[in-house]
């Protein structure tokens, strides 16, 4: 009988109970094998140690474009439960397009792995044509970009991406033509409720906190509400120096010119500073009225400079600036017209999140992860043994949850709960003001 251990296909188990599952999963991940298959399934457990299993030796042997067979035992390369095995798949699956979709809990690794995938996919295709270097250049300076921005230190996760990205890669051949990435559900709520544990986004830490020349032109002064932590939380930022210098570097790479590149932290540093405007209200003749603090007026007018909001030349420069800049990131290269482009999609998404103070975020979050798993069920599960059926097979059935009622709570039209939500969002009411606080 073959050590637990060395068992890399969960599928291949005699004994498909809880308790031999985990034991093979626990062996393999004590002797650093962190990728386990369960049939064309690629299961991740996150070592939070660095492993030598992305080496050069490692991507040759399992990155090779002359192979297309499936995930499947006696494989030479499918034997192998690796994430460089799926992205190979993935890559040779010739004249198909394909998905791979990266889903877990925060700190699970999914942002790594997507990079993982990226690099091995620019890799592979490089060697097959140099003249499309560019794209993949790009492709891999938006990546710091969208951490800086999008991702946070959270009580869970000091990289946790506060949004989901898709990633589609468009391919002639075996040459890496287009991408494009998509984002979907940033967390903007983070920007005014992050607390003394969870950071707000990274890259107000970077400007305010870093040593590099570019940013001391650009930061605000005085402390700030919005990182009021910062200095606290500037120390757990080990490597503060170089995600701001690779920041700076990755829009470079994208052909950001000067003007533009200070304009993207001339609004940032608007944004600090404009969330310390204070208001004050006083009633006149029955009627509530609000104005400006005199202490804020400063504070105000410093802030509308920097987001470029007096005149309109410099609404129009703010408008440029914002518009090339997701541009950019959104999408590089186009493939050659009346060519047949094939695409290869990643999909890195939350996992179902449950926190002290729960959100709208946290309901489209949850909401998006239960279609998924109505999807992963249907798939693997209900067609599978609808197949068995068909086919006169005897097999034990396996009992799953259908969260299909779940789901029509909430989006079924017209009276699912985020129709109604939607529906009473658009109303100037006392109603409308109970109905989300609820």
């Amino acid at each position: 009988m073959r050590p637990s251990a060395d068992i890399y296909d969960l599928a291949s188990l005699t004994e498909l109970s809880e308790e031999a599952i985990g034991k093979v999963l626990q062996d393999r991940y004590n002797g650093d094998r962190i990728y386990t298959l369960v049939g064309d399934i690629l299961v991740f457990l996150n070592p939070f140690k660095p492993v030598n299993v992305y080496t050069e030796k490692e991507f040759s042997c399992l990155s090779r474009p002359d192979w297309s067979g499936p995930v499947a035992v006696g494989n030479e390369v499918g034997s192998r439960a690796h994430i460089y095995t799926v992205g190979t798949a993935a890559f040779n699956l010739v004249g198909k397009d394909s998905t791979i979709l990266i889903s877990g809990e925060s700190g699970s690794g999914k942002t790594e792995s997507t990079k993982l995938l990226l690099q091995q996919f620019v890799k592979m295709a490089s060697s097959s044509q140099l003249n499309r270097t560019r794209v993949a250049e790009c492709l891999l300076a938006a990546n710091p970009i969208m951490e800086a921005f999008g991702n946070a230190r959270t009580v869970m996760n000091h990289n946790s991406s506060r949004f989901a990205k898709f990633v589609s890669l468009g391919l002639q051949g075996n040459a890496l033509v287009s991408s494009e990435i998509r984002t979907y559900m940033l967390e903007k709520s983070r920007l005014l409720s992050a607390t003394e544990d969870e950071g707000n986004f990274h890259i107000f830490y970077y400007m305010c906190l870093s040593s590099n020349s570019f940013f001391k032109d650009v930061r605000p002064l005085g402390p700030l509400s919005l990182i009021s932590n910062a200095e606290t939380l500037g120390r757990r930022y080990t490597d503060l120096e170089a995600k701001a210098t690779e920041v700076l570097d990755a829009f470079d790479k994208l052909s950001f010119t000067a003007q533009q590149k200070e304009g993207v932290f001339q609004i940032l540093s608007g944004l600090l500073l404009l969330a310390d405007v204070e208001f004050r209200s006083e009633e006149q003749n029955h009627t509530v009225c609000t104005s400006l603090d005199p202490k804020s007026e400063t504070t105000f007018k410093l802030a509308c400079k920097r987001l470029g909001l007096k005149g309109k030349d410099s609404r129009r420069r703010l408008l440029k600036t914002l518009t090339t800049m997701n541009d950019i990131l959104a999408s590089t290269g186009r493939p050659d017209p009346g060519t047949r482009v094939r695409q290869i999609g990643v999909l890195d998404i939350f996992g179902f999140e449950s926190l002290a103070i729960n959100s709208f975020e946290q309901l489209c979050i949850n909401l998006a992860n239960e279609q998924l798993q109505l999807f992963f069920t249907h798939h693997v599960i209900q067609l599978e043994q609808a197949e068995y059926q068909s086919e006169g097979l005897s097999w034990v059935e396996i009992p799953f949850e259908d969260n299909q009622v779940t789901l029509n709570l909430f989006l079924e039209r017209p009276l699912g709960v985020l129709s109604l939500l939607n529906e009473e969002s658009s109303l100037a009411s006392e109603r409308t003001r109970v109905c989300i606080t609820s």
